[in-house]
């Protein structure tokens, strides 16, 4: 019993959680996933307040990519679920900005790599004009993959004197549709948990009153000494009845009604 109100508990805890994540993710994505819109992250550089946008949809036309700097590995129960790769975005004004694309989907943003070079090269005297549209989440870069950041812009002679370098990442990995179906099963399944849990409460309560045995609540009348004593005195009057044994001390104890009458 112990075992199952403590799983009720965390029931209860892990549906609560669910459901603050959805809502958060609502109010957090809640435009986006409603109206479809995305900020154009080049108007919002050009504007020079992009850490008001961590955590919004944005959206760039990709044109020129330095290099792809790291590749992230899903995995589940030691299965590769899936990849992501992180490319040097070269923005509009110049500045450089990290892109999380999904591995299934990279192939485009790929090819851009070698038309870039050919264009910073002298090879070719204009960028693609076949831009990539990509729409993320505005993130920080930071941690491993910050590391693997600068190494590239680095590498590609890139030391944030020359080109401004925005330490953001514009994560591309989750759509909007994959978005509205996260946030609509975090509410759905966490309200379900929830509501589970108070009826799961409430109903062992209700079993236990209407399942209490007859006999606890009242003595059964064949169990009770004093009901017992009249039904033997009257089945003890009915026999002598039935047999028409006359008993010659009834008198004697007032039994007799007849002679009492006569005595009178």
């Amino acid at each position: 019993m112990k075992q199952k109100k403590n799983t009720n508990w965390v029931m209860l805890v892990f549906g609560i959680l669910l459901t603050i994540i959805g809502v958060y993710m609502l109010m957090e994505y809640g435009n986006y996933m409603l109206s479809g819109k995305s900020t154009d992250i080049n108007m919002v550089v050009a504007a020079g307040n992009i850490e008001d946008y961590k955590g919004q949809r944005m959206s760039v036309e990709v044109d020129a990519v330095i290099e792809q700097f790291a590749e992230t590995t899903h995995k589940w129960n030691g299965i590769t679920t899936g990849k992501d790769k992180h490319f040097v975005v070269w923005l509009d004004d110049g500045s450089m900005i990290a892109v999380g694309v999904p591995g299934k989907k990279a192939k485009p943003v790929e090819d851009l790599v070698e038309q870039t070079w050919d264009y910073i090269n002298g090879t070719t005297n204009e960028l693609t004009k076949d831009k990539v549209h990509l729409e993320g989440t505005l993130e920080t870069v930071g941690g491993e993959l910050k590391k693997y950041y600068d190494e590239c812009l680095t590498a590609v002679g890139v030391d944030g004197t020359n080109f401004a370098v925005h330490y953001y990442q514009i994560d591309c990995t989750s759509s909007r549709t994959a978005l509205v179906l996260e946030t609509v099963a975090c509410l759905a399944i966490g309200v379900l948990l929830v509501v589970v849990f108070f009826v799961s409460r409430k109903k062992p309560a209700e079993q236990a009153v209407s399942e209490i045995p007859a006999a606890a609540a009242a003595p059964a009348a064949a169990d009770d000494p004093y009901v017992q004593s009249f039904a033997k005195d009257a089945a003890t009057e009915a026999e002598v009845a039935e047999s028409g044994y006359d008993d010659p001390f009834a008198g004697m104890r007032g039994d007799d009604a007849q002679g009492t009458d006569a005595q009178g």
